[in-house]
């Protein structure tokens, strides 16, 4: 039996629409493969636990984020002289269509679509795919390349675990925001996670309510200090903050965290200090789906 054509592949995929956030809020919470579409043609094919979380992140265009925004970037490029910015890469993924399927085999579905359709902005991916659409895949993320799928991975050589300690602890630093962005955070909060009260400084983590995107945004005003788990749902639309500066809780974690629910904030004293609210909701539009929370 042949194997399938790219029309087969993609005849169970949405109608091809506008990616917008708008079209991106109906998307599903569960897992899928998306592609990304430029002038009829794929441009992209992505796998994902969370679709809507996913495409979501797409939108934002900061380049390390996946290998779709580091590569548009790097077309957007004007010959080295300019560095298209986040903004530049999501105005482009804006004017594209998208189309998605809900589907349990991502991997298998990805690497076959990707075999067919060669698109451009997976070719950093393309080597490490199985050879034939039917082969296991390797256990990747959505943008990360996948191993040999039968290959056992070797202990670590004692100079590469230490390399691998040096590179985890970068990460984390990264995670917690540049050191100038969490000292001023830790100030204005008084050390103490804006929800919880918590005061264990390796517990705290400096959060962006609108998204890294170089130092204009490391401010004090576009900041909350958050224990760990805290921001970790805050980043993934869990967790939100109203108008009226209360801690607004999904559905799917309020049991868990229930007595946060409608607690008001822990502000800064400096009143130029307190979360901006115009970053707080974009936050919540981009990132919340709130019907299930009501």
């Amino acid at each position: 039996m042949p194997d399938p054509s790219a029309e087969e592949l993609l005849a169970d995929f949405t109608p091809p629409r506008p990616y917008t956030v708008d079209l991106v809020s109906t998307a599903p919470t569960v897992g899928g493969v998306h592609v990304v579409i430029d002038d009829g043609e794929v441009v992209y094919v992505g796998e994902t636990g969370h679709l809507r979380e996913r495409l979501r992140t797409h939108l934002r265009g900061n380049r390390g984020s996946s290998v779709l925004h580091k590569q548009v970037g790097e077309e957007l490029d004007s010959g080295g002289t300019t560095t298209a910015s986040a903004d530049d890469i999501a105005g482009w993924l804006g004017g594209r269509t998208l189309r998605w399927r809900v589907t349990e085999d991502r991997l298998k579905l990805k690497a076959a679509l990707v075999s067919r359709l060669n698109p451009r902005f997976n070719h950093q991916l393309r080597t490490n795919l199985p050879a034939r659409p039917d082969a296991t895949a390797g256990p990747a993320t959505s943008d990360g390349p996948s191993g040999p799928p039968d290959e056992p991975n070797p202990m670590p050589a004692p100079a590469e675990q230490a390399e691998g300690r040096r590179r985890r602890k970068a990460e984390v630093t990264v995670r917690q925001g540049q050191p100038d962005f969490r000292r001023q955070l830790f100030q204005a909060y008084d050390g103490r996670c804006a929800i919880s009260g918590c005061n264990v400084d390796a517990a705290l983590q400096a959060a962006h309510i609108s998204p890294y995107d170089g130092p204009a945004t490391n401010t004090v005003s576009n900041g909350l200090l958050l224990r760990a788990d805290l921001h970790n749902i805050f980043d993934r639309g869990l967790l939100w903050i109203d108008d009226d500066y209360r801690v607004r809780l999904a559905a799917s974690v309020r049991d868990h965290y229930a007595d946060y629910d409608g607690q008001p904030l822990r502000l800064p004293t400096r009143s130029e200090h307190r979360p901006d609210r115009a970053a707080l909701r974009l936050h919540r539009d981009t990132m919340v789906d709130v019907a299930p929370a009501l």
